[in-house]
């Protein structure tokens, strides 16, 4: 039987200090007890969210992101432009949304402006 789990992710711990109302969940299937699920997003680009996910993007069926400007985005649902993809970045960058951040050389984060 699967287990299911409901995962608040904060992404931004400095916006959500100034007030924002960005909220980032996971819904992850845990089908084996004691076995851990990891996302380390190295394969995110800020693409956008997707429930069959393409290269650069994420798993809508597992992250939700509400808050954005352009409304919430829905488990299961498409969001693959605007605040949902805003694609990837060094760092520096002004308009508000879903990155994802270079960190170091090929290691990536998802963030949020």
């Amino acid at each position: 039987m699967n287990k299911r789990c409901l995962i608040f992710v904060a992404l931004a711990t400095v916006i959500l200090a100034a007030g924002s109302s960005i909220q980032v969940q996971a819904d992850l299937v845990l089908s084996t007890v004691g076995v851990a699920v990891t996302e380390d997003f190295n394969d995110f680009r800020g693409e956008g969210f997707a429930p069959s996910p393409s290269s650069g993007q994420l798993d809508s069926d597992t992250f939700r992101v509400t808050g954005l400007s352009e409304g919430a985005g829905t488990f299961g649902g498409t969001h693959d432009s605007g605040d949902f993809a805003r694609g990837d970045s060094d760092g520096g960058v002004g308009t508000g949304g879903i990155y994802a951040f270079e960190v170091a050389p090929g290691d990536f984060a998802a963030g949020v402006q």
